[in-house]
């Protein structure tokens, strides 16, 4: 039940970054995410390194020298090995991106961001289950091939502290992503 309430809380921070007249710019896109959790997310009592899966979507609203992307993205992470641990990742952040054509939304960027996030961690052996929230910081190089097709290397961080016995007391959990945008 806490994992729905924190989807629905993190999807309409999202909506309400996403909504009202910057629905009429142009940028509104996609991204597929193929993702390797590293720290204790990724340790071999855990998710051992296992690439996770997710997606997303965002708005590039063009800024001087760049645009601001607010987004809001899903991954989940699976290790059948280690006692069937999951986690599922929600966050809903906005990023700065700069352009180093300073043309809208086309060529190579650098970017950071942060953000609010929820993850859900369960595990069988040892039982863990619990969905604690935090504060994210991002950092991203990426490429607008055109305006409507580009890919992007992420890098994430988050320290959470879920409340369940077996486990550690904090789990830090930096993630590099890899994705292809696909915008409209």
């Amino acid at each position: 039940m806490a994992m729905l309430r924190n989807i629905a809380v993190i999807t309409g921070v999202g909506l309400m970054l996403l909504g009202g007249s910057a629905l009429g710019a142009q940028g509104l896109g996609i991204k597929l995410t193929a993702s390797v959790p590293k720290g204790d997310l990724g340790d071999d009592n855990f998710l051992d390194n296992k690439v996770g899966y997710g997606g997303g979507v965002h708005l590039a609203i063009p800024v001087p020298g760049g645009a601001l992307v607010p987004r809001v993205d899903f991954t989940e992470y699976r290790n059948s090995d280690s006692g069937n641990a999951r986690a599922r990742m929600l966050q809903a952040g906005v990023d700065y991106d700069f352009y180093f054509t300073r043309t809208e939304n086309i060529g190579p960027y650098l970017g950071v961001g942060a953000g609010y996030g929820s993850t859900k961690f369960q595990q069988d052996t040892p039982h863990l289950d619990d969905t604690p929230n935090n504060i994210f910081y991002a950092a991203q190089a990426g490429i607008m091939f055109t305006h409507h097709l580009g890919a992007e290397l992420r890098y994430t961080y988050a320290e959470y502290k879920p409340h369940f016995s077996g486990g550690p007391a904090a789990y830090n959990s930096p993630t590099w992503n890899g994705s292809i945008i696909l915008q409209f």
